[in-house]
């Protein structure tokens, strides 16, 4: 926990790797990874919108516009 946040992870990032992502030992250490298959299940668990958020990507902006304008 400590490494994560001297890394800046996110404590919703680190909760998706835990819940999702695989473990293995690497020098002594535990590294927390998601694979394709992981990363395809977190998507369909959370939704696009908050997997992007958390995954740290931007959402594409729409064409059309959504809000009137003032």
């Amino acid at each position: 926990m400590i490494r994560a946040q001297q890394r800046g992870i996110p404590p919703a990032a680190l909760q998706v790797l835990i819940d999702f992502g695989s473990e293995r030992r690497r020098g002594g250490a535990s590294e927390l990874f998601m694979d394709k298959e992981a990363r395809a299940l977190a998507r369909r668990a959370l939704g696009e919108c908050l997997y992007r958020r958390i995954a740290g990507k931007s959402m594409p902006m729409s064409s059309s516009p959504t809000m009137a304008a003032s």
